[in-house]
């Protein structure tokens, strides 16, 4: 069985005192200093909702989170194992996957 994943995966070593590389963003800026390329944020693609279920939400340190955003899904079969392609796209993310059995 083939997985067919042609990932790039770049590896970095960051001090503490580098706040502004927690986020995806400042990683992208970062490597594009160093890749001596131009960073260009991606448009977001907004997904019409299907659920107008609401979740309470209070952001309580604005200067520290000016924005928060948040969807909620319903009807997740937390029994059912992930496909081999989603696990192997977790574990090269660096996440631990439960691996079930396949039988």
């Amino acid at each position: 069985m083939t997985l067919d994943l042609d990932d790039i995966s770049i590896e970095l070593d960051l001090t503490p005192n580098r706040g502004d590389c927690l986020g995806i963003l400042g990683l992208a800026r970062e490597v594009g200093v160093l890749a001596r390329k131009n960073v260009t944020e991606p448009k977001p693609v907004m997904v019409d909702t299907t659920i107008k279920d609401k979740l309470p939400i209070t952001i309580t340190a604005k200067d520290g989170c000016p924005r928060y955003l948040g969807r909620v899904i319903k009807n997740i079969n937390l029994n059912s194992s992930s496909p081999l392609w989603m696990q192997e796209k977790l574990r090269r993310s660096g996440l631990r996957v439960l691996i079930q059995s396949l039988m």
